[in-house]
């Protein structure tokens, strides 16, 4: 194998596996205690490079220019989850002044992700909830932690329902004005063709008559002549 290939074949590895190993390599992390303090340590930092680079090679992978392609890619929104956990955890955990982030990142992220994947970004963040609130109480506060888990699920379930809803209006208004250009184009399409013939039948028309006046113009010429 040569060193080309080596180099192409870690890519395409990062490049699928960087968002799923971020996710819970980062959740696993923030409920040990992770991110926290004011030292960086070494994983934290190893941690937050690999999920960037994760970042960097999906968002300049090419995707396909569809119609119905998502606006966002599912391993994008999965390492925004990560890096949103990690940077809360961070600034204080679920005491922080960022502890709503995961549910802002998540409702993102299921209106502008693929709608039959969108799951994925769900249970994603449901870890990072329960990574900070495992960090911050243990395996305590059991009902604490149902409630934000059933919040986050509902907020994305809203926000799913209302993108899917106006997506569908969108789409139903731009059909009908499709059809209402396509059936004005026909109608002037046969206005034209039930015009042209007569406009042609009216210049044939002319024409006819200024051979018969060039004619009549030549005969009196000629009895003229014949005269003179």
């Amino acid at each position: 194998m040569d060193l080309v290939t080596f180099f192409v074949r870690v890519r395409r590895t990062v490049h699928r596996t960087a968002a799923p190993l971020s996710c819970l390599a980062i959740a696993a992390h923030i409920a040990h205690g992770g991110f926290q303090g004011p030292d960086r340590r070494f994983v934290d930092l190893a941690l937050i490079a690999f999920a960037l680079l994760g970042l960097g090679l999906r968002l300049r992978a090419p995707r396909a220019r569809t119609v119905d392609a998502a606006p966002l890619d599912l391993g994008v929104a999965l390492l925004a989850v990560s890096l949103g956990g990690a940077l809360v955890a961070a600034l204080g955990g679920v005491h922080g002044p960022l502890a709503a982030l995961p549910l802002l990142v998540v409702a993102g992220g299921v209106a502008l992700c693929d709608p039959k994947r969108v799951w994925l970004v769900v249970v994603a963040g449901a870890l990072q909830v329960v990574a900070l609130h495992h960090a911050a109480f243990g395996w305590g506060e059991g009902r604490d932690l149902a409630l934000r888990v059933l919040l986050l699920a509902a907020g994305a379930l809203v926000h799913h329902g209302l993108t899917r809803v106006e997506v569908a209006r969108v789409r139903a208004h731009a059909k009908t004005l499709l059809s209402e250009e396509r059936q004005r184009q026909r109608e002037a399409a046969r206005s034209f063709r039930l015009a042209a013939p007569a406009t042609q039948s009216a210049r044939r028309t002319e024409r006819d008559d200024e051979a018969r006046v060039r004619s009549s113009l030549e005969e009196i010429h000629a009895s003229l002549v014949g005269l003179l």
